[in-house]
């Protein structure tokens, strides 16, 4: 690939205070952390865009696991088992993280019932069966697109201590889908931690672009979480780190 159509990487993380008061912030709110992050995410993808209008509909994809869904059990088995669900909002110049959020979770709810998930299957199976040609693909894939995809894994159940060694870290899942303007948000909690990761292309978007995206969008969420009652949350309760 050629050097800019590499897929780029930045990584950060929450203290345990700043995660403390997310998490505690969004049950009084009555919403989820993960409708909280892509929330902050689509509002500052809003902001920061050029077109003048009063509105615009954005688009966030979320994976959504499908194991309990299964007839047959799976338990951990190794697989690709999930499913792909785009939430599309209006966002308008007055919206808050707190409505915005509320519609996702809202939106998301009704998607997630076993019914919805799988309506598309006979569809997707009988485009499959007139295969398709690539150019044709192409196009679906495009008409499919979305501003942002944002994948939590949650807070993780797995061991952190491994002989000698501690896991101090999870930062994922990241992947990148090659679409036009690809931003993967990716979160997972370990321990009293929240970690990020948001994989880019700079054939799309510059590491400056994607830096101050992921400034205002957390700058977004922690100033929306913040009252008398809550942490006094610094610049330091951010952990930032940048690869390639």
């Amino acid at each position: 690939l050629p050097e800019n159509c590499r897929p780029r990487l930045l990584s950060w993380s929450l203290s345990p205070e700043a995660t403390a008061t997310v998490i505690l912030r969004c049950q009084q709110e009555q919403t989820s952390v993960h409708a909280a992050i892509c929330a902050a995410f689509l509002l500052t993808i809003y902001q920061q865009s050029d077109i003048d209008v009063r509105s615009s509909e954005l688009k966030c994809l979320i994976p959504i696991k499908i194991r309990q869904f299964l007839t047959q059990l799976i338990q951990e088995d190794f697989g690709y088992y999930f499913t792909r669900m785009i939430m599309a909002h209006t966002v308008t110049p007055n919206l808050s993280l707190w409505d915005l959020a509320h519609a996702i979770k809202s939106q998301l709810k009704q998607k997630m019932s076993p019914d919805r998930i799988f309506t598309h299957l006979p569809e997707a199976q009988a485009f499959i069966a007139t295969l398709p040609s690539a150019d044709l693909v192409k196009k679906v894939i495009q008409l499919n697109g979305y501003d942002v995809l944002v994948s939590n894994l949650g807070r993780l159940n797995i061991p952190r201590q491994y002989g000698h060694l501690q896991l101090a870290a999870f930062y994922g899942p990241s992947a990148t889908s090659h679409f036009e303007n690809d931003r993967f948000v990716g979160v997972a909690t370990l321990g009293d931690q929240m970690f990020f990761s948001l994989v880019y292309s700079e054939s799309d978007i510059s590491p400056t672009q994607i830096e101050r995206l992921q400034q205002e969008a957390m700058q977004l969420l922690i100033s929306s979480i913040q009252t008398q009652q809550s942490f006094n949350i610094q610049a330091s309760d951010l952990s930032i780190l940048i690869h390639s």
